[in-house]
């Protein structure tokens, strides 16, 4: 502040990178504050037996409320309940403590498919009814890798009979051999019903189940869902069943042959599930092979298609240790499709 008065405050604050506030409060001179000891405060002793009071095995699983007024009852008074969670705060014990059961972290489900028919994942979405509080269920398998729906059904009834009976058809029509696929899931009750439970035995399927409360675990189906309920044809309820399953054969149909996924280079579910996405891919670079030797030097360099992924991950390990020990990489420069920096 010695330059404060040949500068000004404005200019010496910018000089110093000091807010005007901070220049103006350095500048008094400090006073010592000496609050007063209230005359009702606790001795350090009234404070020790209340904290030990409340840490006895007797009231150690009690609010501080219910430990107050149980004391009150048994004819003692140790202080004002407002007291007991001042002292608490003091000692840093005002969260739970009480003496409880911890649930066990369940480690996240990892499935990985490198082909189609190597993992699916399904689950049950509702599609609502004219009648209110009255569904209709659409059961939806999903391939893994190819995102094709390999199964579907919609039905008046959510049970682990219809879900068996859908397993089992998907593995008949896709020409399955046991141990081939990992079926993915949420905890439903059709999911952990018995007659679903035998029915994946029988075909040796092996079932894996996501963590309690934790969505994301089946996020493959979660999207399938979202998609076909946010389409412009979506209505707003269905007449029937009949209605819900001429809308989803429609969906099918359209999605397995005309919609082109960005996960999977923006070719058809139907192409990589039927092995056709390898003849696809060199069509298209062909096509830009032509364009980049019409007109090279509107290219920084030749322009080459992106592959299909190696694989397909349900919490992929090496992502996560990458997210939680790895430091942020530095973010890469983009090439879009066609070679032009994005």
């Amino acid at each position: 502040m010695e330059y404060a008065p040949r500068l000004g405050v404005v200019w010496t604050a910018k000089a110093t990178g000091l807010h005007r506030t901070t220049l103006y409060r350095r500048s008094r001179p400090q006073e010592l504050i000496v609050r007063p000891v209230p005359h009702n405060a606790l001795a350090e002793w009234e404070e020790a037996r209340i904290l030990e009071t409340l840490n006895s095995p007797q009231y150690v699983n009690c609010s501080p409320a219910e430990a107050f007024y149980t004391l009150m009852d048994e004819g003692q008074h140790l202080g004002s309940l407002s007291t007991y969670y001042r002292v608490l705060k003091k000692h840093r014990q005002l969260a739970d403590r009480r003496n409880q059961r911890v649930h066990q972290k369940r480690s996240p489900p990892q499935v990985v498919a490198r082909k189609p028919n190597e993992a699916w994942s399904w689950d049950i979405s509702k599609l609502m009814s004219p009648k209110k509080w009255d569904y209709y269920y659409l059961y939806l398998i999903l391939d893994l890798y190819s995102r094709y729906i390999v199964a579907w059904m919609v039905a008046e009834h959510e049970n682990g009979i219809l879900a068996s009976h859908l397993l089992a058809e998907a593995y008949r029509k896709e020409g399955i051999t046991p141990g081939q696929v990992a079926l993915h899931q949420d905890r439903g009750g059709p999911m952990r019903s018995r007659p679903f439970w035998q029915t994946a035995a029988e075909l040796g399927v092996e079932l894996s189940y996501s963590r309690p409360r934790v969505s994301n675990d089946n996020a493959f189906s979660e999207s399938l869902f979202k998609t076909i309920k946010y389409q412009p044809e979506y209505p707003e309820n269905f007449g029937s069943g009949l209605d819900a399953r001429q809308y989803m054969g429609n969906f099918v149909d359209w999605y397995h042959h005309r919609h082109r996924h960005s996960g999977l280079v923006y070719l058809t579910p139907e192409a990589v599930h039927h092995g056709r996405s390898n003849g696809l891919i060199d069509h298209r670079q062909g096509v830009m092979d032509e364009a980049y030797r019409l007109n090279p030097k509107r290219y920084h360099k030749r322009p080459i298609h992106p592959s299909l992924p190696e694989a397909v991950w349900i919490n992929n390990p090496a992502k996560a240790a990458e997210l939680f020990q790895a430091p942020p990489a530095a973010p890469k420069e983009l090439i879009s499709l066609a070679g032009f920096r994005s």
